[in-house]
């Protein structure tokens, strides 16, 4: 049977970054106290063979499902259905392209050990040493109007409980799925760590009005789909602000 706490990490032509963000959650990880699903979607390169070698070279098990299609919402709902028989306690969504540690998920997994429903968030840490002045003085400011909100959404890393994982279990076809899943808990049922997730900026003007349209776009679509209580505003941060 599978570990209490399982890590699902979706990855679409991810061989450049998938060992990386792998070896920070397992390097410190004791032998079978996470079980660890990497869902190649539709990958054109190594991926899947990356995974596997990161699990062998740590002493872990990383399993990876492979399927055809090209999408995220896809390769969750592919990890949903290999549950289908044998649930985890603790699902932890991680991006490919994120680096979150060891002692970050143990922290989101004891946050939400609760019989009630609870999504754990942790607080995005954005490198931007690649990036050119522009993106880095927009990321600045980003950071700024981020943590005045410390909502914790955003980061490529969310977590549920069992009683959690219930409301979202269906994975419905959206460009914002971080979004869409908080949108789904009270207040009150998210908690957010004391605990980042290392996201790497976009290195270009051009790549980075293009990875905001995507954000824009999928808010727009959420707010359509799932609207905010009167008086409340998202965890985004505005291009006005």
């Amino acid at each position: 049977r599978r570990g209490a706490v399982t890590v699902v990490i979706p990855a679409h032509s991810e061989a450049a970054v998938v060992s990386r963000g792998l070896r920070s959650i397992l390097e410190e990880a004791n032998v079978a106290e996470f079980d660890v699903l990497v869902v190649s979607n539709g990958s054109t390169d190594d991926t899947a063979a990356q995974a596997s070698r990161v699990g062998v070279e740590l002493g872990h098990l990383v399993r990876v499902l492979e399927i055809p299609v090209a999408s995220k919402i896809a390769a969750l709902r592919a990890a949903e259905e290999s549950f289908r028989d044998d649930q985890p306690a603790t699902r932890i969504y991680v991006d490919a392209d994120v680096v979150v540690s060891t002692a970050a998920i143990r922290l989101l997994a004891a946050a939400i050990d609760h019989p009630d429903a609870r999504v754990g968030l942790v607080r995005p840490d954005v490198d931007t040493s690649a990036s050119g002045l522009f993106v880095r003085s927009y990321y600045r400011a980003w950071a700024v109007l981020a943590r005045a909100r410390a909502q914790g959404s955003g980061s490529g890393v969310l977590a549920l409980n069992a009683a959690g994982a219930r409301r979202v279990s269906e994975w419905p076809a959206v460009l914002n799925d971080d979004g869409f899943v908080v949108r789904q808990f009270a207040p009150a049922e998210r908690v957010v760590v004391d605990a980042m997730a290392r996201q790497y900026a976009a290195r270009s003007i051009v790549a980075l009005v293009k990875r905001r349209a995507r954000v824009v776009n999928g808010n727009r679509e959420l707010n359509a789909r799932w609207p905010l209580p009167p008086g409340t505003t998202g965890s985004g941060v505005r291009l006005g602000e």
